[in-house]
Parts: C-alpha cells; structure tokens; sequence
C-alpha cells in the first residue's frame, strides 16, 4: 500500500480534464472530448509499465 501513496510510483489524474457543469444530481458526465485531448500529453510524461484507470 506504501508504493500506491508514493508520487514517485503512482499517479491519480481526471478522466475528464473538464468541468461539465451541474446536472440536476451532481455534475454532468465528462465531455468526450476532453480526455482525449489531454490523456495522451500527460501519460507521455509518466514513467509508468502499470495503468489502471478507474471509473464507475
């Protein structure tokens, strides 16, 4: 559990990389176009073998 803590070993980042806006529940979902945009710029940087990417 110490590695998942370690800015050196792991890294949490947004799916979206936008704020949608509020829906009449919470935010609206991620904009489509958002995450492509800038996923790939920032995973170029981090020196990773293991991504998980998690959403619900």
């Amino acid at each position: 559990m110490e590695d998942f803590y370690d800015a050196e070993k792991a890294a949490i980042i947004a799916m979206g990389f936008c704020y949608p806006g509020k829906g009449k529940t919470g935010d609206l979902p991620p904009r489509k176009e958002c995450a492509p945009l800038w996923h790939s710029k920032l995973l170029d940087k981090i020196n990773n073998d293991v991504f998980y990417f998690i959403n619900r």
